[in-house]
C-alpha cells in the first residue's frame, strides 16, 4: 500500500513538472487559458463561487445571531433554552462547514484547471460522451473521443487530435460549481487540453471548462 501511495505521488508530480515544462515553451498569448472567452468563463465561474461563499457566510452569521437573541425571548427554562440554543447552534455551525468545505473545493478545482489551461493549448476532439450505465462519486464519468489524423477546426487544427499513450478508457469530469452537471453538447465536439493525469473539458469556443481525472473501475 505505501508502495503504490509512493508511486501515486511520484506519477503526480511528474505531471506537474511535465505541465510546467509545457507551460514554460509556450508563447506568450498562444495558451488556452489565453483565448478570451476560456479567461472570461474562468473569472466568471471563481467570481460566481467567491460570491456564494460570501453570501453564506453573511446569511449564517445573521441567523446565530437572531439565534442568540431571539433564544432569551422564548420564555423557556434553563435546560430547555440551553439545549434548543446548543442543537440549532450546531446544527447551523455544521451546515456550515459542508458548504465551506464545497466551495474550497470549488476554487481549488479552478486552480487546478487554469494550471492546466496555462501549459496547453485547446485540441478540438469530435466528442465526448456521458457513460450512463457507471457511477462515479466525483463526477460524471465520461468517455473521449479523440478521432484519428487532423481536427478540423479550432485553435490547434493545425496538429494531430492528441492521442495519450495508456489514458484510462473512461474519466471523470467535474463542473466546478454543480459538481455533477453535464453538458449534452459536448457529444457534438469539445475541447481538450492536458495529459492523461489532469486535464480540463471544455465546449467548443473553450467555455463550460470542466475537470477531468482518470477513474478506474468503469
Amino acid at each position: 500500500m505505501d508502495e503504490a501511495r509512493i508511486q501515486a505521488a511520484r506519477e503526480r508530480f511528474q505531471g506537474q513538472a511535465a505541465r510546467k515544462a509545457r507551460a514554460q515553451q509556450l508563447a506568450p498569448g498562444e495558451a488556452a487559458f489565453d483565448n478570451p472567452q476560456t479567461l472570461a468563463d474562468w473569472k466568471r465561474t471563481r467570481r460566481r463561487v467567491r460570491w456564494s461563499l460570501t453570501l453564506f457566510s453573511v446569511v449564517w452569521t445573521a441567523l446565530f445571531v437572531a439565534l442568540a437573541l431571539v433564544s432569551p425571548e422564548l420564555d423557556l427554562s434553563a435546560k430547555a433554552e440551553h439545549n434548543v440554543t446548543g442543537g440549532l447552534g450546531s446544527l447551523l455551525f455544521l451546515s456550515y462547514l459542508v458548504i465551506l468545505y464545497f466551495r474550497l473545493s470549488s476554487l481549488r478545482c479552478l486552480r487546478r484547471i487554469r494550471d492546466v489551461l496555462r501549459s496547453d493549448v485547446w485540441h478540438p476532439i469530435p466528442s465526448a460522451r456521458r457513460h450512463s450505465g457507471a457511477k462515479d462519486p466525483y463526477g460524471v464519468p465520461v468517455q473521449l473521443d479523440r478521432g484519428t489524423g487532423h481536427a478540423q477546426d479550432g485553435p490547434a487544427a493545425s496538429e494531430p487530435v492528441r492521442k495519450t499513450k495508456g489514458a484510462p478508457k473512461f474519466l471523470s469530469a467535474r463542473n466546478p460549481v454543480h459538481r455533477r452537471r453535464w453538458h449534452p453538447a459536448m457529444e457534438q465536439g469539445a475541447w481538450y487540453a492536458g495529459d492523461a493525469d489532469l486535464a480540463v473539458l471544455a465546449l467548443p469556443g473553450g467555455t463550460t471548462l470542466m475537470e477531468l481525472t482518470p477513474r478506474q473501475g468503469y
